[in-house]
């Protein structure tokens, strides 16, 4: 009789200890579900905000590009306005020469003529 006690003991603890492992691995199996499950959405963050990163360098190259290219018209339009400026203060050097010369034979015309 002591015999069969202990061999029910023994079966209960045994299969007490076998329900309790299986818990604990069906725990250990969902929690890791979940981590991987949450690893991948990290991932996916990351990898798309790796491309958003790439596709903004990209951008930026482009702009760069862009920016470079208006300087140089920029400063090619400066060198030909100043160029611009110079010839016309030429000009109006040129026009305040001939007006004054103008005067003068007029009045050397007018001098004649009286």
């Amino acid at each position: 009789m002591i015999k069969i006690v202990f061999i029910f003991l023994f079966l209960f603890t045994f299969l007490d200890a076998k329900t309790s492992v299986d818990s604990k691995i069906k725990k250990t199996s969902t929690s890791i579900k979940q981590s991987s499950k949450t690893y991948s959405k990290i991932n996916i963050k990351m990898r798309n905000n790796a491309k958003a990163i790439l596709k903004q360098k990209r951008e930026i190259r482009k702009q760069r590009k862009l920016l470079k290219k208006l300087k140089s018209a920029l400063s090619s339009k400066e060198n030909i306005y100043k160029s611009n400026t110079k010839e016309l203060f030429k000009l109006q050097k040129n026009k305040t020469s001939l007006k004054t010369n103008r005067d003068k034979l007029e009045q050397s015309l007018v001098f004649t003529i009286a």
